[in-house]
């Protein structure tokens, strides 16, 4: 079918063109979504940004028409004979460097440098890809040369060691380019034998045409160079010829290594791999800056394609072959791990730990126990795929689809759901809030019950508050009264919000977060600054200005209020618990210790007697049992710690210190605590 005519009927309404063959055709540019192309032919077919979203693309032959692919292969020949050529001429060259003839005129010292030159880059090269070992062979010879000269004040022969490094490298490269783009176009293996006899026929034919223009050319010539090539392998013994044929098999099995491990995504040969790719997919079918999101090509051949720039978010990619043949640009598909696990859909066990998984569809995968701590999964589809035992603590998973997900035994410890990630029909029988530890397999487990399960459902209802919340977060010391009076207000003000509070958490030294439940569509930001524009009025108020007495009843401040409280536990339980470990320490008789209550004990009763709120005082007699717990547990690793607290206390107190006579003294106390610990 012709791309006019496709238009057309693309136009008119058809969505459906299973089967048709585009071979050759250019579709670039053109608005084509919900298309069906299924079972096509779009070898060599142009869709260079085109918009191809929710496209369907299963099954397609894509890669180089045939006459692409004969050109290539021509290609691949005349490289290969190429390498053959250089091989050959390097051989000669390092050979005759070595000989009586060479080193009675130019001594032995061009030799030995051509082989520590080539040593280090074929070592250098193996360890760290081509490009490194190139530039460590310039390095080499550009300090062996001036060395030389310590024994020779004109090193001759230096014609003669670039020439046969030159070679060498000449024949290294193209070689592996050769192997490479032969493997990457699609080649039966009968071909690739046919290719590489060719290669080597045409490549002994050309070098001993090469040969005898050389030697004819540098006959009469008496330079280093001249003398190298002039010395044929007729003149040589046996032993010359040898070493000389060993020496081109060797640059061309290095080559021909080297261009399998280019294939294999060694990272040492990236730069060739992308050179021999960018070459493979010439004339092969264009995808590069086309619209594929949610685009589905299960089951493809895509060999040669080029998808640089294309957009693949969501992009269905199961089952299809010779991915990796194909440019892909710097995108997920970049990653071989990534690449594997969208092409299987098997990632059972797999670690993909702090790895960008964003706009993946692994949807239907099996991800049993795979790990996903701190994982990118935004913007991911994961419906219906199992993740039973999975660890998804700390993934980010805003704008994740779960749709059906499995994630029975899952750890989801600080996972990242926000409110557009999707829960729906979520398969759950229970669920780890904590990763486990050696002590503790079964680490918060939810339900606590182990005999208990999540019903359909359940899991939903249970972990959605910890979305869809209004969340109150206090980061400095509350008053409770204000908190209560401040919230039962939003509530007046607001009865279509259907505000009702779920949870209040002590988040330390008097932090407080409300999480309360609001019907669909409430602006969270709206409510949150009318509740602290409130809480901050009331909160700087005396309890008895007329502007806190609202028309609220008061029954309902009250319960709020002593829900707050019990969070942070009542004046009289804390100064009893603080008592308790000071009298465990005093029945020690530990002098130091002793030293160190009797100054708690001190600041206890300052603190009682000072003109602080109720929630002031909880929270500082709090702060000295820290100190406490700290000096009971070895003062030397809790410093940090105790530092904290004193720093809080002693801001309390700067706070008060014009208004109370016993502030100083409170003060005097921290400053001995400071000393105890060492902390100035």
């Amino acid at each position: 079918m012709k791309a006019k005519d496709l238009i057309k009927l693309y136009s008119l309404g058809r969505r459906n063109f299973q089967g048709v063959n585009l071979v050759g055709q250019s579709l670039a540019g053109q608005g084509l979504p919900d298309i069906n192309l299924n079972d096509a032919n779009i070898r060599s077919t142009n869709f260079k940004g085109a918009t191809l979203d929710n496209a369907h693309f299963c099954k397609v032959e894509a890669g180089q028409s045939y006459s692409w692919m004969i050109g290539l292969t021509i290609f691949s020949i005349t490289l290969a004979a190429i390498a053959t050529i250089a091989a050959i001429q390097s051989g000669i060259t390092i050979v005759s460097t070595a000989t009586n003839r060479f080193t009675d005129e130019f001594t032995l010292i061009p030799s030995v440098i051509i082989v520590i030159s080539l040593s280090v880059f074929t070592i250098m090269t193996l360890s760290s890809g081509i490009l490194i070992g190139g530039v460590a062979t310039t390095i080499t010879i550009s300090t062996l040369v001036p060395l030389s000269n310590l024994f020779q004040p004109i090193l001759a022969g230096t014609g003669a060691v670039a020439l046969a490094v030159a070679w060498f490298l000449v024949g290294n490269i193209t070689m592996s380019a050769s192997v490479a783009i032969s493997l990457l176009i699609d080649q039966s293996r009968p071909l690739r034998i046919l290719t590489a006899v060719m290669s080597s026929i045409s490549g002994l034919i050309f070098s001993f045409v090469v040969w005898s223009i050389a030697q004819t050319v540098t006959e009469s010539g008496d330079g280093a160079i001249a003398k190298a090539l002039t010395i044929t392998a007729t003149n040589q013994p046996l032993l010359g010829q040898l070493s000389a044929i060993l020496i081109s098999g060797l640059i061309l099995g290095l080559g021909g290594y080297i261009g399998q491990k280019t294939i294999a995504e060694d990272q040492r040969f990236t730069l060739i791999r992308s050179l021999a790719a960018t070459m493979a997919a010439l004339g092969g079918t264009n995808f590069s800056q086309a619209e594929l999101s949610n685009a589905n090509l299960t089951g493809s051949v895509l060999r040669n394609c080029n998808f640089r720039q294309a957009k693949i978010d969501r992009t269905c990619w199961l089952e299809v072959k010779h991915l990796n043949t194909s440019l892909v640009g710097s995108s997920y598909l970049d990653n071989p791990k990534i690449r594997n696990l969208l092409l299987t859909g098997q990632g059972r066990s797999e670690n993909f730990d702090r790895m960008n998984l964003q706009g993946l569809n692994l949807c239907n995968l099996e991800l049993h126990e795979a790990s996903f701590i701190g994982a990118d999964l935004s913007n991911t589809w994961l419906r219906y795929a199992n993740l039973s035992d999975a660890k998804l603590v700390q993934a980010d998973l805003d704008k994740t689809d779960l749709t059906g997900a499995c994630l029975t035994g899952a750890y989801i410890q600080d996972w990242g759901i926000t409110v557009d990630t999707k829960l729906d029909n979520i398969q759950c029988q229970y669920i780890y809030m904590r990763l486990p530890t050696p002590d503790n397999r079964d680490c918060f487990r939810k339900p606590d019950n182990r005999e208990e399960y999540f019903k359909d459902g359940d899991f939903a209802d249970f972990i959605a508050p910890l979305v869809r919340t209004l969340d109150l977060y206090h980061n400095q010391q509350v008053d409770p009264r204000a908190v209560a009076f401040a919230f039962q207000k939003l509530i007046e003000n607001h009865p279509e919000s259907d505000i009702e509070l779920l949870a209040m958490e002590r988040k330390g030294e008097g932090k407080l977060l409300l999480r309360a439940k609001t019907s669909e569509g409430v602006d969270f930001s709206r409510l949150s600054q009318e509740y602290f524009r409130d809480y901050n009025l009331l909160k700087s108020l005396p309890h008895n200005d007329p502007r806190v007495l609202i028309d609220i009843p008061n029954e309902r401040v009250k319960s709020i209020e002593s829900m707050i409280q019990g969070v942070y536990g009542s004046l009289e339980s804390t100064n009893a618990d603080l008592e308790k470990a000071i009298m465990i320490i005093e029945s020690s008789n530990e002098f130091s210790l002793n030293r160190l209550s009797q100054l708690i004990l001190e600041l206890q009763q300052l603190i009682i007697n000072l003109d602080l709120s109720e929630s002031d005082q909880i929270e500082a007699i709090i702060q000295l049992r820290e100190i406490l717990d700290c000096a009971i547990l070895g003062k030397v690793h809790f410093v940090r710690k105790v530092r904290k607290s004193v720093q809080w206390l002693r801001g309390i107190f700067l706070e008060v210190q014009s208004q109370s006579e016993l502030s100083p003294k409170a003060i005097e106390i921290l400053e001995d605590i400071d000393a105890y610990f060492n902390l100035k």
